[in-house]
């Protein structure tokens, strides 16, 4: 069997067309330069042809490195229970990096300490082309953005810094969804909303047995706790989560994930930065409301509503 692999030559001959204009679509740098039509023309022509790009040349060739880390932070308490956040951010970097033929390294960590010294020691050996992490250890923001924007490395980050730290970042505001979730459960008798995780110190008596405050929490394993150690009832608590699964059959809101617009704004910027460009969109704030969102009931009701 013949293994040799086309060249680019050999893929314009093909085609009557430049060598030149095959790199560019093959590279990923035809945007603006090559035709929508005729660019997937040639990723067609290339592919049944068995043409496959040498990553590794081109990374020494122009000293880019297609590998991007993705850091998260992940919490020592003591939980064994998976972690659907992370899924989803490694499903959405994964989906808009192949897109721009960027591969993910996914990396958890525990502390500052562990952050920096991982970053360093992939940087060092000139592993990575840039750092994207996100902003959620509790007094650490400023910690971990001073690293970033030190590093030497093109870097983003997922979470308000709250400060000009130079970095670009992504957000979430979740405040109109909360008020629009607040306005939707007045029906079933709230008057307030509280966040609960299963970080946090249980609610005061007088809140667990008002029958007018409601918890909302992540995960069915924070709704538990809420039950069974702070004796708030069922009906008083909603799970809020991307995932159907993650509301166990419970009451709850299922919220649209923008993960995929929040990485493809983080990679957008490193790109700019690894070629020296001004960043075009700084931050981004995604505003959720009540459209992102649809209420679910507890499955024994067998029914759900927007």
């Amino acid at each position: 069997m013949d293994t040799t692999k086309p060249t680019l030559k050999e893929i314009s001959r093909r085609l009557n067309i430049s060598a030149m204009t095959v790199s560019l679509v093959l590279s990923g740098k035809s945007a603006g330069r090559v035709s929508a039509d005729r660019a997937e023309k040639i990723r067609q022509t290339a592919k049944e042809m068995g043409y496959r790009e040498n990553r590794l040349a081109q990374a020494i060739r122009t000293g880019i490195v297609p590998l991007i880390a993705l850091c998260i932070y992940e919490a020592n308490d003591g939980s064994a229970s998976p972690n659907l956040y992370w899924f989803d951010i490694i499903g959405s970097a994964k989906r808009t990096f192949a897109a721009e033929k960027v591969e993910v390294l996914f990396i958890t960590y525990s502390s500052v300490e562990e952050f920096t010294e991982r970053i360093s020691s992939l940087r060092d050996a000139n592993m990575i082309g840039g750092v994207i992490s996100n902003l959620a250890i509790p007094g650490k923001t400023h910690e971990i953005c001073d690293f970033l924007k030190n590093c030497g490395l093109p870097c983003a980050v997922f979470g308000d810094p709250a400060e000009d730290t130079g970095i670009p970042y992504s957000t979430i505001n979740s405040a109109q969804m909360e008020a629009d979730m607040l306005a939707f459960l007045r029906q079933k008798g709230a008057t307030e909303l509280k966040w609960f995780s299963r970080q946090s110190p249980l609610p005061d008596a007088d809140d667990a047995a008002n029958d007018h405050v409601f918890f909302h929490v992540s995960s069915e394993l924070s709704r538990t706790k809420l039950i069974e150690l702070a004796g708030v009832p069922a009906e008083r608590i909603v799970i809020v989560s991307h995932y159907i699964s993650d509301l166990g059959g419970h009451q709850g809101f299922l919220v649209k994930s923008h993960s995929e617009e929040r990485c493809l704004h983080a990679l957008r910027a490193i790109q700019q930065q690894t070629r020296k460009e001004k960043i075009t969109e700084f931050s981004k704030i995604i505003n959720l409301t009540g459209s992102d969102m649809t209420w679910v009931e507890p499955i024994s009701k067998n029914r759900s509503c927007k």
